[in-house]
């Protein structure tokens, strides 16, 4: 799926319903997931692809930060876990979903701590200060919290900082801050003030030169 916009990030903050989503993840659990079943660790994929579905379009707008057992990313801390000794049928789907609205929350307020961020200290736009802009926003990131290939969000963060300012980031230039993260940082690793600062000069002056290269 490809990065969506900024503008379209904005929109889906203000689009999250808690109880429309809970209602949402119990017809899923209870028409994707057998009874049967609902006792195992690890649901199938046909069940994570429902429930992305049914979160809708604001969830998908994504990035999904600390939401990693309901996309399937991590089945050794499977949400079906915790309620998998109860033996009403109900109330296991009742906790289940109660488990996947919890990680989708710790999702969304990971967004929403980055887009506070971006609209407090987004800066004045200019080339001058793009260096600075980006480091602080690494230190953000950080701050949101260290996960398993937490760097992949880094580009993204970048990109939706430009486009608030009214800077396009074409595809090449996602591409290539995607290609400076993962060589500048490492999983669950709190990034050095080297790498920090590496990875800043060398975004800024991507972005600069991705600049000029339009007006040419």
């Amino acid at each position: 799926m490809a990065r969506p916009h900024w503008s379209q990030v904005e929109t889906s903050l203000d689009q999250y319903d808690r109880e429309a989503v809970r209602s949402a993840v119990l017809d899923v659990l209870r028409h994707e997931q057998p009874v049967e079943r609902a006792r195992t660790p690890s649901p199938g994929r046909a069940v994570h692809e429902a429930l992305n579905r049914a979160l809708g379009a604001w969830y998908q707008a994504g990035p999904t930060v600390g939401d990693e057992t309901v996309v399937g990313w991590c089945w050794c801390h499977s949400f079906w876990a915790p309620a998998k000794e109860l033996a009403d049928t109900e109330a296991r789907y009742r906790a289940l979903a109660d488990g996947v609205v919890e990680q989708v929350e710790v999702c969304r307020d990971w967004r929403l701590g980055l887009a506070r961020w971006i609209w407090d200290h987004a800066g004045d736009g200019s080339d001058e200060t793009l260096e600075g802009t980006v480091l602080e926003l690494v230190s953000v990131l950080v701050g949101l919290g260290l996960h398993d290939s937490w760097y992949a969000h880094v580009p993204t963060a970048v990109a939706w900082t430009l486009e608030s300012r009214g800077r396009p980031v074409p595809p090449d230039l996602d591409d290539q801050l995607e290609a400076l993260a993962s060589t500048s940082f490492t999983s669950w690793v709190e990034p050095t003030a080297d790498a920090r600062k590496r990875f800043a000069e060398s975004a800024a002056w991507a972005v600069v030169e991705r600049a000029l290269d339009a007006e040419g």
